[in-house]
C-alpha cells in the first residue's frame, strides 16, 4: 500500500514543465521520472494540500511528448504544482 508524501515545491525547466517535486524538511526532492515511477507502482502517493484545503493528489498523465505529473484538478489553484515554490 501507497505511503503518502507531501509535496511543497516543484522546479521547472525553461518550457515551464516539472522537473523535480519534494519536501526538503520531510524526505528531500526527486526527479519527475522517479515520483512518475512511485506513483504508477503504488510506492507513494504524492498530493499537495495549501492551509486550509483537503490533499489534492499528483497523477501521472501520458501526454503528446510524455509522461508528465499534474494535480487532480479541484478548482484550487494554490494546489497546482505550477503554482509551488522552487526546490531548494
Amino acid at each position: 500500500m501507497a505511503r503518502d508524501r507531501r509535496v511543497t515545491c516543484a522546479n521547472h525547466d525553461r518550457y515551464g514543465d516539472i522537473t523535480h517535486i519534494g519536501n526538503p524538511h520531510d524526505w528531500g526532492i526527486v526527479t519527475k521520472d522517479e515520483a512518475i515511477y512511485h506513483i504508477e507502482n503504488d510506492i507513494y502517493r504524492c498530493y499537495v494540500q495549501a492551509p486550509g484545503t483537503s490533499p489534492t493528489y499528483i497523477e501521472v498523465v501520458n501526454g503528446p511528448t510524455g509522461k508528465y505529473l499534474r494535480t487532480e484538478p479541484d478548482g484550487d489553484p494554490r494546489n497546482n504544482l505550477d503554482n509551488l515554490p522552487e526546490c531548494h
